[in-house]
């Protein structure tokens, strides 16, 4: 019997649920996938005695088969029902934040009724009480009045391991379903959630590939060499060919050159820095190659021709490489915004998720020097993409007029948006919010980067 009682007065002094109890760890005042806890309770004139222990389903659902007792909850009342004679009941009172602040008790199975009043005093928005004051009144004896404030000791969760009430210790073990760092005892197909496991997979199949293909066409992209007339003839020599190029090999090899030259664009004169013509679509580059390719195998040894080969792969060499187009400032906010999160919650997959993120962004935003030159014909040299534009106007809305006066020093093409006053703190609001936006979808932008820089050559 003593036992019971304990339960139910740990039970419902702990709760804190909102408005509508989603589950049973509500009525514990507990947060997160909890799977088990231990409820004990001591005193001066107690030693420590186990009051409970609780079972959770996945879902929240206590799970203990001998518990005796019912539960009818509904918002602003309770009724509870024990085992072995236990008559208790509950009227509960919730403030506007769904936190239990004020609850009657009534116990019917003792000899006289027992009356118990206890109110639970917040402070500001916190989820836990910081004091209680309990007014206690059996039959027709006066009312004891009792009150004091908590000391808790909390876990990573939030939830508090140990409270001590006016000398009262109540001490709560908590366990964790799922991959949580105090998980005891628990076997791994409790750690992973199918979901996750599918998303996971789901995200290899999708981020490997494309690692390897950028990988393979940028650290790894084998470039063409120059070649010289020796080579060709030992090439030549070892195939089992003439040593010297007949004349009518040397004019194929000629007519393939000419094509070449004549796929390609020629270039404004105000870009001294580029050649005076060169490819500017993929499918320029992917033409001039199979062309070049069919030189390479006609093995010219006359040195003319030999220079024009060298020259035009020199030049489809220098296209095809890649410039970094994206946003550093993207990456290191999204960066910083994750630690940040990742030492919030002692969790580092957020980190190690937006390190991966980065590099798939970084190496997406790679683009070829031929998009890049042809991007720098049509619309001049301005960096108008939405990334630098969003990223340009939050940060001059941050910087001082001087700062901005030095920032387009630096940068002439940088976005600064002059705002004073209340639209300051408008553009700050709106800037976090659009930086915290981007932090969580930088896997879909270097998607779209991969797609625009790597397929389609937008």
């Amino acid at each position: 019997m003593k036992r019971i009682l304990l339960f139910f007065l740990v039970l419902f002094v702990s709760a804190s649920c909102q408005k509508s109890t989603p589950n049973d760890r509500a009525l514990f005042n507990l947060q997160g996938n909890v799977r088990d806890l231990t409820i004990t309770k001591s005193s001066e004139a107690l030693p420590d005695e186990t009051v409970a222990t609780i079972h959770f389903s996945k879902e929240g659902m206590i799970t203990n088969e001998d518990s005796h007792f019912d539960i009818d909850r509904a918002y602003g009342s309770l009724h509870v029902e024990g085992g072995w004679g236990v008559k208790i009941t509950h009227d509960l009172q919730f403030d506007d934040d769904g936190r239990l602040y004020h609850y009657t008790t009534e116990d019917r199975s003792l000899p006289q009724t027992l009356t118990t009043e206890t109110t639970l005093l917040y402070e500001d928005a916190r989820r836990l009480p910081h004091a209680m004051r309990v007014v206690s009144r059996q039959g027709e004896n006066p009312p004891t009045v009792t009150e004091g404030e908590f000391t808790y000791e909390t876990d990573h969760m939030g939830n508090w391991t140990q409270r001590t009430w006016n000398g009262e210790r109540e001490q709560r073990k908590i366990t964790y379903y799922n991959n949580d760092r105090s998980v005891e005892n628990c076997p791994m197909s409790q750690y992973l959630d199918w979901r996750l496991v599918i998303l996971l997979l789901v995200s290899v199949l999708v981020a490997l590939p494309m690692l390897l293909h950028m990988l393979r066409c940028t650290v790894l992209r084998k470039k063409r060499e120059p070649m010289t007339e020796g080579r060709f003839r030992d090439l030549r020599t070892a195939s089992g060919s003439e040593v010297e190029a007949t004349t009518s090999e040397c004019d194929k090899a000629r007519e393939y050159l000419a094509q070449v030259d004549s796929l390609w664009e020629t270039l404004p004169v105000t870009m001294n820095d580029h050649p005076a013509k060169a490819p500017l679509t993929h499918s320029q580059i992917r033409k001039s190659d199979r062309l070049l390719r069919q030189v390479y195998a006609i093995r010219p040894t006359d040195k003319k021709i030999i220079d024009e080969y060298n020259r035009l792969g020199d030049i489809l060499n220098n296209m095809e490489n890649r410039v970094f187009s994206g946003s550093w400032l993207f990456i290191f906010t999204t960066l910083l915004l994750l630690t940040g999160v990742s030492l919030w919650t002692s969790e580092w997959f957020y980190l190690i998720v937006g390190v991966l993120c980065s590099v798939l962004y970084a190496l997406g935003s790679m683009r070829p020097v031929f998009m890049h030159l042809r991007r720098e014909i049509r619309h001049g040299k301005k960096r108008d993409g939405f990334i630098a534009v969003v990223f340009g106007t939050i940060f001059g809305t941050l910087t001082p007029r001087k700062s901005r006066t030095m920032m387009r020093k630096w940068n002439p093409d940088a976005h600064i948006v002059e705002v004073h006053g209340a639209e300051r703190i408008l553009f700050v609001i709106v800037g976090i919010v659009v930086m915290i936006l981007f932090a969580l979808f930088m896997w879909a932008v270097a998607i779209i980067n991969y797609l625009r820089n790597y397929i389609i050559y937008m």
